[in-house]
């Protein structure tokens, strides 16, 4: 249900936690197995905003940092 968000109540909260305490389903997760599976994993933690990454769009706006200070300095 990617993007769908649940409106549930705090009695409903509760009762999934409880249901995924008692499942406990992260004791039979055993993650992807295949190569071309551990790659696309590897990629979960990784956010793209357009067609760069996080990291790669905080590098460009410590650049223009960077120059907005120089220029402050220069004509102000």
């Amino acid at each position: 249900m990617k993007g769908c968000k649940l409106n549930l109540s705090a009695e409903q909260r509760e009762l999934r936690r409880q249901q995924a305490l008692e499942r406990k389903p992260w004791l039979k997760s055993t993650g992807p197995k295949t190569p071309e599976g551990q790659a696309k994993a590897s990629k979960n933690g990784r956010k793209e905003i357009g067609c760069k990454t996080v990291s790669e769009w905080e590098q460009v706006l410590n650049a223009e940092a960077l120059v907005l200070i120089e220029l402050q300095t220069k004509y102000l």
